[in-house]
């Protein structure tokens, strides 16, 4: 059958999207990559520089780098749960993660048009979304997926490590909802009654007409989206590169809509779009699909120092966009980030309790330390810094004087003197500091 036909399975749209994705890399150098994977995994040893050869691999074959990273963890992830020894073993996973993974849903839009349907051709009644975080990560997506294809149609799963995304026509909502909280708690839910809705449009004679797309035409080869909150961060990106700053962050993440037209009005042939968001990175991915005129390439940033980082490493004179995005996401994944923020109200955070109105610091995610402000800031320093550390940005948010950001310098500072500091005002809400460390 042959490793490239292990790819082809029934799957959700962006699954397919991406998946269409790497077999036209793949087919490009067909014999050339395929020996080289073959080579790379046949007798090597599995480690983290294993995984980064196979990344840059995928990313050179034009397969993208968001669907390298994915299908790199993925590997990652099988590697771990089977305690997989060998390259060979390696291969084997690779070559089935794919093939094992159960039957999804044909593809459809997350949004109904209710304007273009009539009453008849509405199967199901009710349009049921949610977002369910994975906190039984161990739960099979593949099982939800075949129960929800039972009670309706029009399915779109959408998964990363973090989060399950649905979409499905209905009957039994409640049950769609009740198979979501089997994989933790649900983040959002939108359900819409569409015989209801269409009736009401079809009465008012209008439909929510889409925003109209003006797309800019192309006057050089690459250009630049990045996703970022805040005057000061929207001027820095802006400084290093970026075409378009498109607002958004923890609180107000940008639609897929909002990414497209943003790529729209950049006036290049090929638009890199940076995130810098773990949970917006799906939506941009959307994106690359719904881009005709332009070529999209996501650089997966999940953080604004990761962003920076990446934007810092474009070279102007670099001529293949897979190079680019390699160098890109190199840059992107050398940078430690943390953020300083507060707690809303009282919750649990991995797996400690919170109080609302203490500080928070998170490092690479990961909660660090909650209390008083002084004693978080001086836990994530102690976490970030290290004898090592040569470079560090501090970015402060609205409400933070420079007085105050100087006062977190020398804390950094403490943890080593001989690292240079860059303090940045970035006016960005919800993060009283984002801090990256190099």
């Amino acid at each position: 059958m042959g490793f490239f036909n292990f790819f082809k399975r029934d799957i959700s749209e962006e699954e397919f999207q991406e998946q269409q994705k790497v077999k036209r890399g793949l087919e490009k150098t067909r014999t050339g990559f395929f020996q080289s994977i073959v080579n790379t995994l046949t007798n090597a040893q599995i480690d983290d520089d294993l995984y980064d050869q196979l990344e840059e691999q995928l990313i050179l074959a034009d397969v993208g780098p968001a669907c390298a990273v994915r299908l790199v963890d993925e590997l990652h992830d099988e590697v771990k749960e089977k305690h997989l020894k060998t390259g060979q073993e390696a291969l084997d996973a690779l070559r089935g993660i794919h093939k094992e993974r159960a039957v999804a849903a044909e593809p459809t839009k997350f949004t109904a048009d209710f304007a273009a349907m009539s009453d008849e051709d509405i199967t199901f009644t009710y349009c049921t979304e949610f977002i369910a975080s994975r906190k039984d990560k161990a739960r099979n997506v593949a099982r939800l997926r075949s129960i929800l294809n039972e009670i309706g149609d029009s399915l779109v799963v959408v998964e990363d490590d973090d989060i399950v995304k649905v979409h499905v026509h209905t009957d039994q909502p409640n049950k769609a909802l009740e198979e979501g909280l089997k994989f933790g708690p649900l983040l959002t839910v939108k359900i819409e009654n569409m015989r209801e809705q269409h009736t009401a449009k079809v009465i008012e004679g209008t439909a929510d007409a889409p925003k109209e797309r003006v797309i800019v035409p192309a006057e050089k080869k690459f250009g630049f989206v990045a996703v970022a909150a805040g005057e000061g961060l929207k001027t820095l990106f802006t400084d290093l590169g970026a075409d378009v700053v498109v607002q958004g962050g923890q609180t107000m993440n940008p639609s897929t809509d909002d990414i497209l037209h943003a790529v729209d009005a950049v006036p290049a042939e090929i638009v890199f779009v940076l995130p810098n968001n773990k949970n917006i990175i799906m939506a941009a991915e959307q994106a690359v699909h719904l881009s005709e005129e332009k070529k999209v390439i996501v650089v997966p940033t999940k953080t604004i120092p990761q962003g920076i980082s990446a934007m810092l490493a474009v070279d102007s004179e670099a001529e293949q966009d897979s190079e680019l995005a390699l160098a890109m996401l190199d840059a992107a994944k050398h940078v430690r980030s943390g953020q300083v923020t507060y707690a809303a109200r009282d919750s649990e955070f991995d797996g400690k309790k919170i109080k609302q109105g203490e500080y928070l610091s998170l490092c690479e995610g990961k909660l660090c330390a909650n209390g008083k402000e002084t004693s978080v800031i001086k836990k994530l320093a102690r976490e970030m810094v290290s004898d090592d550390s040569a470079f560090a940005t501090i970015i402060f948010g609205e409400g933070v004087t420079e007085e105050q950001a100087a006062e977190v310098e020398n804390l950094l500072h403490k943890e080593n003197k001989e690292m240079e500091i860059n303090v940045i005002d970035g006016g960005q809400p919800v993060y009283y500091y984002i801090i990256s460390v190099e």
